[in-house]
């Protein structure tokens, strides 16, 4: 395993720590935050929306 910033790990892009480096999709999501109304920023996803304060929530 390589610890250089962009480099693969078994086909994935990994930071200098190894974690992956994740990507927004091209595709907006219209989730909102049930309890501020805030927007999802994460684009296409499945599992837990993100808005840009960084608040993490799951549809229910």
């Amino acid at each position: 395993m390589s610890t250089d910033t962009g480099r693969t790990r078994s086909g994935v892009e990994v930071d200098a720590r190894g974690w992956p480096i994740l990507h927004s999709a091209d595709e907006p999501c219209d989730g909102t935050h049930p309890l501020t109304g805030r927007t999802c920023d994460r684009g296409y996803h499945q599992g837990y929306h993100r808005d840009d304060t960084g608040a993490e929530w799951l549809d229910e």
